[in-house]
């Protein structure tokens, strides 16, 4: 650890230091006074002319209601400086608590598909395992890549082995072969050395075959409610009808200019276009909604027959060291002996970790930019499988 991040932590713990000597010197202080109330009770009763005046307790239950407060946000805190990340005590007044964030994800994380890990162990032992990172659009596919790649020593780690925001149905659709024409002499990339694959015709078109050998799909999931408003942020190659004032748009309002808007979503899941491929429609899909593009995806990969992780992005967020630890030890590599976090400080990056920890630790922002028609179609369109399985409460 550098001077400098000592310093921070140090500064960090002294902030915390300083707050709970002085609620525990506002206790210590109160408390003794109550304990000498019935001394006081005594002398004031001598004086038959007066009546016992009890003591007030209400700067005991405000030191201790404080106390309480602070010791909930203290896992957070210790999470955040094991991150690296510098925050001051305004931030510490935004910072979720433990238990907000146990009430919008429940106590610990939640990993789908674990039950698979030994099986895809046993039919890869001997061999280099890659995982690949997946999932919709603004669900931290990166970020888990990034910190797989610095924390788990496997055999790859990477997310364009296939497009990662591709449909689970698209593993055995026949145009999803890898149409990259002459990719390895256009971007100087080689062939990836630990993927199987044949050879489709004769003219560099390579068909991959990743799910049923050595690589392992982890696969990054959102709150829906949450994705909604990071899609209005970041749309990427998602198209639908919104306004700047009218976004997510699920069901058009009557009573907003906007109201003929389609909440149709178009998308490209993937990238076809940088890989040239012949027939770019093939590619296109289109879902009735943001809710119903959310289920389908998440559904495709629920039901899927072969061995993939699936997991919550807010336990990557607030449990990641032991996240990415499970996931590593599912697919056969080694954690390395100190954990290293991939997390820029606020100060570089616009929406950094600690706005993250903010944002998804707190639920008054979970239905930022939603309608009551928006919410109400929500609550009678989200697959309810979904949201149960992976501990997402419908408001």
């Amino acid at each position: 650890m550098s001077v400098a991040m000592m310093a921070i932590t140090s500064s960090l713990r002294s902030i915390k230091v300083k707050r709970l000597a002085v609620i525990a010197f506002t206790l210590s202080t109160l408390s003794f006074k109550c304990l000498q109330r019935p001394t006081m009770k005594k002398r004031i009763l001598s004086n038959e002319n007066q009546r016992p005046n009890p003591l007030p307790l209400q700067p005991l239950t405000n030191a201790a209601n404080e106390m309480h407060r602070m010791e909930d946000k203290f896992p957070v805190t210790e999470m955040i400086e094991k991150a690296g990340v510098p925050f001051d005590e305004k931030d510490f007044e935004d910072l979720p608590s433990q238990s907000s964030i146990e009430q919008l994800y429940g106590r610990g994380p939640y990993i789908h598909g674990l039950e698979m890990c030994e099986d895809f162990r046993k039919k890869n032992s001997g061999k280099e395992v890659m995982l690949a990172t997946g999932g919709l659009f603004n669900t931290g596919t990166s970020f888990l890549r990034r910190l797989l790649s610095k924390n788990c020593q496997i055999g790859d780690v990477r997310e364009d082995i296939w497009w990662k925001h591709s449909p689970a149905q698209w593993t055995h659709k026949s145009e999803f072969s890898a149409h990259r024409p002459n990719q390895q002499t256009k971007f100087g990339v080689q062939p990836y050395k630990h993927t199987e694959y044949i050879v489709e015709d004769g003219k560099g078109h390579i068909r991959y075959e990743p799910f049923y050998r050595n690589i392992l799909p982890i696969i990054s999931m959102k709150d829906p409610f949450y994705w909604f408003s990071s899609m209005c942020r970041n749309r990427y190659s998602a198209k639908w009808g919104t306004s700047e004032n009218f976004c997510p748009n699920l069901v058009p309002s009557v009573n907003t200019p906007d109201e003929n808007l389609s909440p149709e979503v178009d998308v490209y899941p993937g990238t076809p276009r940088t890989y040239g491929h012949p027939d770019i429609e093939s590619f296109h899909m289109k879902y009735d909604s943001l809710v119903h593009y959310w289920n389908q995806f998440y559904k495709g990969y629920l039901n899927a027959p072969f061995p993939r992780l699936i997991l919550r992005y807010e336990d990557v967020l607030f449990h990641t060291e032991e996240v990415v630890s499970q996931v590593c030890e599912c697919a056969g590599g080694t954690m390395n002996t100190e954990f290293e976090y991939v997390y820029s400080p606020r100060t570089t990056k616009k929406h950094g970790f600690l706005e993250a920890v903010i944002k998804y630790g707190r639920s008054d922002t979970r239905l930022e930019g939603l309608t009551g028609a928006d919410i109400e179609f929500a609550r009678k369109s989200l697959d309810l499988e979904l949201m149960e399985k992976f501990r997402y409460h419908v408001p």
